[in-house]
C-alpha cells in the first residue's frame, strides 16, 4: 500500500489528521498545475478549494482505478478548462483550438 492509499483508507475513516497530509503532498503542485488553465494565481488558488471539495465529497465514490493523485488532478482539469472569466488562460485556450483567431 502506498502513502496515497493509506491516506485514502484515513479520510473514508474520517481521520482529519488525512486530510491535512493529503493537502500537504499534493496542494502547490495542483495549485501550479491549475495555473496552466488560469492566469490569475487567485483564481488557480480558487480552482484548487473546490477540488478538495470535489475530493471530499466524491471519497466514496473514488473506486480506485486510478491514483488518488491522479484522480484529484483529472478533477482539477474540467473545471480549470471551462473557467469563465479574466483568468482563463488564453495560451491554453488557443493551443486547444489551434487558433489565434478566436478573439483571445
Amino acid at each position: 500500500m502506498n502513502a496515497d492509499e493509506r491516506i485514502l483508507a484515513r479520510l473514508r475513516a474520517g481521520d482529519e489528521g488525512a486530510f491535512r497530509e493529503l493537502l500537504g503532498r499534493h496542494h502547490a503542485n495542483l495549485v501550479r498545475f491549475a495555473g496552466t488553465f488560469v492566469r490569475n494565481p487567485a483564481t488557480a488558488e480558487e480552482v484548487v478549494q473546490e477540488t478538495w471539495l470535489a475530493v471530499l465529497q466524491g471519497l466514496e465514490g473514488f473506486e480506485g482505478r486510478s491514483s488518488l493523485r491522479s484522480w484529484t488532478y483529472a478533477l482539477l482539469a474540467s473545471p480549470a478548462r471551462t473557467r469563465p472569466g479574466p483568468g482563463f488562460a488564453r495560451s491554453w485556450a488557443s493551443r486547444r483550438c489551434g487558433s489565434a483567431r478566436s478573439g483571445w
